[in-house]
């Protein structure tokens, strides 16, 4: 009876050992996941920062170009002198104005 009670000991520590294994693996199989995934998301993260500079450069330049040509149009009478900032403020990057010209000139609209 004591053999018995022995070989059940042993086969319950055995399987206790085995689980402990077991979940110490899965648990570093998780922990690695989730550090590629983090890392994953912290590059992707990066590269639409990116992208976004990228198109806040653009709409720069396209402002640029169209402040340009505005002041390259020959000057109508019904047109104003200056450019004015819109009544209703729409959220823009710090770096870009936003300006628009009051007019009723068909030229020009």
């Amino acid at each position: 009876m004591m053999q018995e009670v022995m070989k059940q000991s042993l086969k319950e520590n055995q399987k206790a050992r085995e689980w402990r294994e077991s979940e110490s693996r899965l648990h570093q199989e998780n922990a690695a996941h989730r550090r590629q995934s983090m890392q994953l998301r912290q590059e992707s993260t990066k590269e639409l920062i990116s992208i976004l500079a990228r198109q806040a450069d653009s709409i720069q330049a396209l402002v640029t170009m169209q402040a340009e040509q505005y002041r390259a149009r020959p000057p109508c009478s019904q047109c104003p002198k200056t450019l004015v900032p819109p009544r209703h403020h729409l959220p823009t990057s710090p770096n870009i104005q936003v300006l628009i010209a009051h007019t009723r000139c068909p030229q020009h609209l």
